[in-house]
């Protein structure tokens, strides 16, 4: 018997009755397990981008000019933030 896991639909082997829900969706504990470390990478990558963007910001309070490097980090920033929300 298959578990009713609706991203694998059963196929990883999960245990029947041992699924988690998760926003509303039935996931065995391996694409739950999937999911968390996909969770943490993408607050990992916020948190470098949330970085990136306190420095510019920094540098610009503390007087230093508003260059191309900036800027394209800026928007560099900005596309990837962009994309992350869309993956979600």
């Amino acid at each position: 018997m298959k578990c009713a896991c609706q991203i694998c639909n059963g196929g990883r082997g999960g245990v029947p009755g041992n699924e988690n829900v998760i926003q509303g969706i039935v996931i065995c504990d391996y694409c739950t397990a999937d999911h968390l470390k996909f969770q943490h990478l993408v607050e990992q990558k916020r948190a470098s981008i949330a970085d990136e963007l306190h420095g510019i910001l920094a540098d610009i309070e503390g007087g230093q000019p508003f260059d191309a490097v900036c800027l394209a980090t800026l928007k560099r920033c900005i596309n990837e933030l962009e994309g992350m929300a869309h993956a979600n």
